[in-house]
């Protein structure tokens, strides 16, 4: 990538991530939502799934919010061994973020979120010599997406977001939001 195009995305990314609107609730409102999604594993050698997410968060104002949230990331499966075996990851966690936005439309907002996952990963194998290890650690992750309000009070949002376990994880999701 050329260096123009690295400062333009680097300045886009700092903008929407800086800059916030309405992309969740009005300011001081407080929202819970469920999102399901694509689990897209850099390793190539586990498939990708479907995973989950329920979170809540409370909007400061129209520009900037604060997220709590249980994810789970699914079962993803490897290879099959010689042995019959097959390697299953999975992950789950509670991840804590900040999340700016910016308006487009009276309706529609894009936004930038920044956090971090307090999470744990299994590796099992399923076959005659089963067995498990577990890691875990705390990380940072970021996302970019967008909100399209139907209601004053139900949005929905498809949103990107890539989580860094032992693996680079990328996740692509739409949500349900309801704000109170």
């Amino acid at each position: 990538m050329k260096d123009s195009n690295k400062y333009l995305l680097s300045s886009a990314l700092a903008a929407v991530l800086g800059a916030s609107s309405a992309a969740y609730a009005g300011e001081g409102d407080s929202y819970i939502g469920f999102s399901l999604g694509s689990v897209s594993p850099d390793n190539s050698v586990y498939d990708s799934t479907m995973g989950w997410k329920l979170f809540g968060g409370y909007s400061v104002n129209r520009y900037f919010a604060l997220e709590a949230g249980y994810i789970s990331f699914g079962d993803m499966d490897g290879p099959m061994m010689s042995n019959n075996e097959t390697k299953i990851f999975s992950s789950s966690g509670l991840e804590f973020s900040a999340i700016g936005s910016y308006p487009l439309a009276d309706k529609f907002a894009v936004f930038g979120k920044l956090g971090f996952l307090v999470w744990d990963s299994k590796w099992r194998n399923s076959g005659p010599t089963g067995g498990m290890v577990t890691t875990g650690d705390v990380d940072l992750f970021y996302g970019l997406g967008g909100r399209f309000d139907l209601s004053s009070s139900i949005g929905f949002l498809g949103t990107w977001e890539r989580y860094s376990l032992d693996d680079e994880i990328d996740v692509l999701s739409a949500s349900i939001v309801y704000s109170f």
